[in-house]
Parts: structure tokens; C-alpha cells; sequence
């Protein structure tokens, strides 16, 4: 656990300014620079659990590829100590959501479902998407309905429109996290995602999106992987 106290969050979350609502922002209300030199206010603990949430929640592969056996394993071991933090529903859904997204594109292929000891997602819902591989929303209609709109927008091609929605939904997803927690360590976690979220939103290019989009459709993307995904 953290040694940084009560008041040491309450003064920390204080001076950070309150973030816009989405569709309003024209740009964040601190920058990257001076955010991250108030969070060197926490201690060692602090940052490394907030670097762990960050590197399993980084944006840009979110509807590129399923979770890859080291994401899921880095994780799995990761989730008993984000558990004692109360931060671990908050990558536990964010994974689950990028399944979900992942699965929808592999179909989209022509693709069969994946095989049950296929490390290809995260989650509780695993054997839900393949037992429901032909239906719409893969059978998430009631757990995850938002999967439908994703649907939706992947089959029409709308790559602007798809990276918008998933951007709007997990900011509204981070903001109900946040409810009841105010100054204390998730909060902080919590503006850090809900941060980088607005900066995505503020700087997003829709030209790079259906970029982005056409590599969405390409099995060549399938075993790229971001520096933080390197395994050891």
C-alpha cells in the first residue's frame, strides 16, 4: 500500500484543474508536462501502480487486437495487487472491452471463433463470445450493450465515427468510476485515464483514424506490438 496519506491526495487532486466535459474541450486544462511533474508528488508505490494501469490501458491498440498472452499474463498477475488499490475493475473492463472489439473485427474477417485454449482475450465474457459468435453482438447485447453501436459502426466502415463512440464510452465509463471517490489514490488514477482520454479526443485526426481503420482490417496487425507490450 501507499504510504502517501489522505491529505497528501487531497492536496494533489486540488491542484490539478477540473477536465471539460468531452464534446466542449478544445484542448486539456494542464499539460502532459505539468501533470506528470504534480503526480511525481506521489510516492514509489503510487507511481508504479499508475504506470501498470496506464501500460495495460495504453489507447491506441484498443480496437486493433485482442489482448496477446503476454498483455493477459502481465495482467493476471498484476490484477491481486490493483485489487488491494481498487483499481482493478477499471482495467479488468477496459480489457474486456478491447475482447469484445477484437473479436468483432476477427468475424468481420470471415473468421472462425477462437479456440477455448486460444490466448486471444481477457475477461469474463470469453466463452460468452464464442458460444455467440454468429449473433450481432457476440451475446453481449445485455452486459456490454454499447457493443451493438460498435457493431454497427465497424460494419459501416466508419472508422471516425467507431474511434469517437469508443472514446465516448469509456470517458463516461471512467466518470461513473469515479463517483465516491474524490481524494484518494483511484481518483487520482482515474483523471490520469480520464486525462489521456481528452488529450486523444482534442488531438484526434480523422484521417489518421481511417488509417488506423484500414490496418483494423488487416491480419498483418495481428502480431505488431507497442513497446510496452514487448515482452521480456
Amino acid at each position: 500500500m501507499s504510504a502517501l496519506a489522505d491529505s497528501g491526495y487531497y492536496a494533489l487532486l486540488s491542484s490539478l484543474p477540473a477536465l471539460p466535459a468531452l464534446d466542449r474541450a478544445e484542448q486539456p486544462p494542464i499539460s502532459q508536462l505539468r501533470l506528470r511533474a504534480r503526480l511525481s508528488d506521489l510516492d514509489e508505490t503510487d507511481r508504479d501502480d499508475l504506470a501498470t494501469v496506464e501500460g495495460l490501458l495504453h489507447w491506441e491498440r484498443m480496437a486493433l487486437s485482442a489482448p496477446d498472452a503476454p498483455l493477459i499474463e502481465s495482467a493476471r498477475t498484476a490484477m491481486p495487487r490493483l485489487a488491494r488499490r481498487r483499481l482493478d475493475d477499471l482495467v479488468r473492463e477496459r480489457l474486456e472491452l478491447r475482447t469484445a472489439m477484437a473479436a468483432l473485427r476477427r468475424r468481420a474477417q470471415g473468421r472462425p471463433a477462437p479456440g477455448r485454449h486460444e490466448p486471444w482475450g481477457f475477461g469474463r465474457y470469453t466463452d460468452l463470445i464464442r458460444r455467440h459468435w454468429d449473433r450481432p453482438a457476440l451475446g453481449l447485447e445485455h452486459v456490454m450493450p454499447a457493443v451493438t453501436q460498435f457493431q454497427r459502426l465497424l460494419a459501416g466502415g466508419d472508422s471516425s465515427a467507431l474511434e469517437q463512440a469508443l472514446l465516448r464510452h469509456v470517458w463516461g465509463r471512467l466518470s461513473r468510476a469515479g463517483e465516491g471517490h474524490y481524494f484518494d489514490f483511484r481518483a487520482v488514477v482515474i483523471y490520469v485515464l480520464r486525462w489521456n482520454i481528452l488529450d486523444r479526443w482534442v488531438s484526434y485526426d480523422a484521417a489518421a483514424a481511417s488509417e488506423r481503420f484500414t490496418l483494423l482490417c488487416d491480419d498483418a496487425t495481428a502480431d505488431i506490438r507497442l513497446p510496452w507490450e514487448t515482452s521480456a
